[in-house]
């Protein structure tokens, strides 16, 4: 009888150890490859994390991605750090490193990141090289280029050169471009059109304006609404 009750304490210890590891692991996996289709079609679930290698033949979804992810449509719950390429990559969480997208690379968290693709967005903030057609971030310290547009809507720093570049909030730094439209700059502007709600530094290009001027405008035309002689052509200035 003792051994009977000894043997079924043994089992039910066993079972209760191999029911919680069981459960640990289907919580998640860290596995070093990673392979599918088309999730939920792959290695390992998509709840999953990839420390090394992703390939997707058509998407690819899992938790967190380190090292080297390539499908078409990569997308991440968690982190990203490492290398990312393919359409499409959608990141839900941070990012550190490369993603290159032949259509968009989203970011909804932070990003310290080389973004290459048609249309990069990071929802957080963002420090790098961004390079597309349209950049826009919650704010910026970097290098972007754009073939449209560069967008940033908090305080931002750095080098800008795209066809328009529109900072909603503060920027510090050089923009170029063929229309140039920040709240508050820093820095110098360089554009067809160079427009500022309060500029320090320098503006050129064929229209500058500004409510509120500590610096030089070198243009066609030249606006300064607070100054004394507001509008003046080739140069105006306020100190």
């Amino acid at each position: 009888m003792k051994k009977l009750m000894f043997a079924s304490l043994a089992a039910l210890v066993f079972s209760g150890v191999f029911a919680e590891e069981k459960s640990a692991v289907d919580d998640h996996i860290n596995s070093i490859l990673g392979l599918g289709i088309a999730a939920p079609l792959q290695f390992p679930k998509m709840s999953d994390n990839v420390y090394g290698l992703r390939l997707g033949l058509l998407m690819a979804y899992n938790n967190e991605i380190a090292g080297v992810d390539v499908s078409p449509v990569a997308i991440a719950e968690g982190d990203v750090m490492g290398v990312e390429a393919g359409l499409f990559n959608w990141v839900c969480s941070d990012v550190w490193g490369l993603q290159i997208g032949a259509l968009a690379n989203v970011v909804a968290g932070n990003s310290i990141a080389c973004h290459i693709a048609a249309a990069n967005v990071v929802r957080g903030d963002a420090a790098g090289l961004e390079l597309s057609a349209v950049n826009y971030a919650n704010s910026f310290k970097g290098l972007q280029i754009g073939a449209l547009a560069n967008w940033n809507r908090a305080a931002s720093l750095g080098a800008q050169v795209a066809t328009v570049n529109v900072n909603s909030e503060y920027f510090t730094g050089f923009s170029l471009a063929a229309i140039n439209n920040s709240r508050n700059v820093v820095g110098f502007q360089l554009g067809a059109f160079n427009l500022a709600e309060r500029m320090t530094g320098l503006q050129i290009g064929v229209f500058n304006a500004a409510y509120r001027m500590e610096g030089v405008q070198i243009g066609v035309l030249n606006m300064i609404c607070e100054n004394n002689t507001p509008v003046l052509p080739i140069a105006n200035a306020s100190f």
